[in-house]
């Protein structure tokens, strides 16, 4: 690009530092990927963020110092990956993301639980022009759901609506044909309600009931049951738990990972591997190839404590990210610090420019 076309460019970002790259193109008129091009590779230009950390004190100076050591060390594990817009994410409570094929969505949550402010948008990532868009609008509010995607759509199951009334309810988002379904009726009620894709169906848990269920019919509402045979000491010995699939069975992963296989019209168990003994508050999982992710939240010497491990499938291997660190911790990637909190997300998504690793995202880590 020629030395006039950098400096409009220049002038134009300084002028207006907080207008994203796309309306500079179009005030320009420039293509976005030439912009986009002189602002990182002729004018060195890079997004930032200022970020206010809680300053330490001298109390916590030697527990955080040995959290920001573990999590330097582990620095290399974690890459930036894009930037959330703070009126999106800020005080937003209860939401999720998922991926999709080149996509991630954000949807669902409460603006500060209790005000009644509900984030209705369904937001849209696009990994290949690099900015956020609304998609659509959800048709009912909810927060703190369960969620997963089966072929082209995008289940809300469970978690709590309106008035804090917990929903017996799950409804759907086709984005073949941009359309939102009404709510089904779930064929039963438990506060631990799971669900996710299984043999390409949409498959929900109940440890509760000690049953699964398909979702046959999505029209008519037909619903498969299928017992889970299971003994009740092994379901008891859960506090929280994950629902995930991988190749051809499901698994419940709590203190320990049971793997369980669907046989003509039962759920029977296949094996039985300790993985912690440890009592969980919250945990959240996710998979990305062979190894399962998993987000613990936990109480350590009267704190809110969380780890994050990572467990390998093929072989078994269990090891951390990071361990029994607290909230407000620092945490690096790609060379800047992030402070840690507890409304981390946890997704997998492929992408060039995350060669092999999973994402962590919250609201202070900016990716």
């Amino acid at each position: 690009m020629c030395p006039a076309g950098d400096q409009a460019v220049r002038e134009s970002v300084l002028r207006s530092p907080r207008r994203s790259a796309s309306k500079h193109a179009a005030a320009l008129r420039l293509s976005e990927r030439s912009t986009r091009r002189i602002l990182h590779d002729d004018l060195h230009f890079h997004p930032n963020k200022m970020v206010v950390a809680q300053e330490l004190s001298e109390h916590d100076f030697v527990s955080r110092q040995r959290a920001c050591e573990t999590l330097h060390s582990n620095g290399k594990q974690f890459k930036k990956f894009f930037t959330i817009d703070d009126p999106k994410y800020e005080s937003l409570e209860g939401c999720k993301f998922i991926g999709y094929k080149e996509y991630v969505f954000m949807y669902g949550g409460e603006y500060l639980i209790g005000r009644g402010k509900w984030n209705y948008n369904l937001w849209v990532f696009d990994t290949i022009r690099e900015r956020w868009e609304r998609k659509c609008v959800l048709p009912y509010p909810r927060r703190h759901f369960d969620t997963c995607i089966v072929g082209t759509k995008l289940f809300i199951t469970g978690g709590t609506g309106t008035f804090r009334v917990t929903q017996e309810n799950t409804f759907w988002y086709d984005f073949k044909n941009d359309k939102w379904s009404t709510q089904l009726r779930l064929p039963f009620f438990d506060r631990q309600l799971k669900c996710c894709c299984f043999s390409n169906k949409y498959f929900i848990l109940s440890i509760s009931n000690k049953c699964g269920y398909f979702l046959i019919d999505e029209d008519f509402g037909n619903w498969m049951k299928m017992p889970l045979n299971v003994d009740d000491s092994l379901l008891k010995n859960q506090s929280d738990f994950g629902l995930f699939t991988y190749e051809d069975k499901f698994y419940v992963k709590g203190k320990d990972l049971i793997e369980f296989t669907s046989t003509g019209d039962k759920i029977t168990v296949s094996s039985v591997k300790n993985i912690t003994n440890k009592d969980c508050d919250k945990m959240e999982i996710t998979v990305c190839d062979d190894t399962v992710y998993t987000l613990y939240e936990y109480r350590l010497d009267n704190k809110e404590t969380f780890s994050l491990e990572r467990y390998h499938m093929k072989t078994g291997r269990i090891d951390f990210i990071f361990q029994d660190i607290d909230n407000d911790s620092i945490i690096e990637a790609d060379g800047e610090q992030f402070k840690f909190s507890k409304t981390l997300k946890l997704f997998s998504f492929n992408h060039y420019s995350l060669v092999d690793t999973n994402e962590v995202i919250n609201d202070s880590f900016n990716v």
